[in-house]
């Protein structure tokens, strides 16, 4: 197995949209209704990605691919779509599971957006593996684009805006201690004491 990762040159984006529909519907679509399949298919297909490929040196660092490639055969077997601080899709085919092909892609995307915190909505399947890549969210399950997802965030320390990271995470602290609204009471208190030191 000799494996090449790039960013994907758009001559092989419906290679890549297939290998999402195909990982797609075997590990997820006991988690889907007939609309969220309908949605996924429109939301990654090559023409929906290509739109925002073919603008990405006019739109630097909003949208981008990466695959991984057996140079073998010359088979794209992992791919990683994403806007500036959200993983959109991250697929591996599973007979290359296990390699660290979806850590390796995801690296090159904190690298290429060197962002703050990165949001995704993981499927039950792949949430297990988001918690091992250091992704954080409660277990509870909402429905989005008609499917089954958990909400995970990763904190990249050292990513653009990453001094805000340290009160995000003092925030989300205090949130989860004592309730929303109380959070809010206490932003809003030490706003007013700001604003008196000025």
């Amino acid at each position: 197995m000799n494996l090449k990762f790039n960013e994907i040159e758009l001559k092989r984006l419906y290679e890549a949209s297939a290998l999402m529909y195909r990982v797609f519907f075997e590990y997820n679509s006991a988690d889907c209704t007939n609309e969220s399949i309908e949605i996924f298919k429109r939301l990654t297909s090559p023409e929906s990605f290509r739109k925002f490929l073919e603008s990405r040196n006019e739109v630097k660092k909003f949208f981008n691919m990466w695959v991984c490639i057996d140079e073998e055969n010359d088979e794209i077997v992992g791919v990683l779509a994403a806007y500036y601080d959200t993983l959109d899709n991250l697929f591996v085919d599973k007979r290359y599971h296990r390699h660290g092909i979806a850590k390796r892609l995801f690296e090159m995307m904190l690298k290429y957006f060197n962002p703050a915190k990165i949001d995704v909505s993981a499927s039950l399947y792949a949430a297990p593996f988001y918690r091992k890549l250091g992704f954080i969210g409660d277990d509870e399950q909402i429905i989005n684009k008609g499917m089954k997802v958990i909400m995970m965030t990763y904190h990249h320390e050292g990513g653009e805006n990453s001094e805000y990271l340290e009160l995000s995470l003092l925030l989300d602290k205090v949130r989860e201690k004592h309730g929303e609204e109380k959070m809010k009471v206490i932003l809003k208190e030490a706003m007013k004491e700001l604003n008196k030191k000025d």
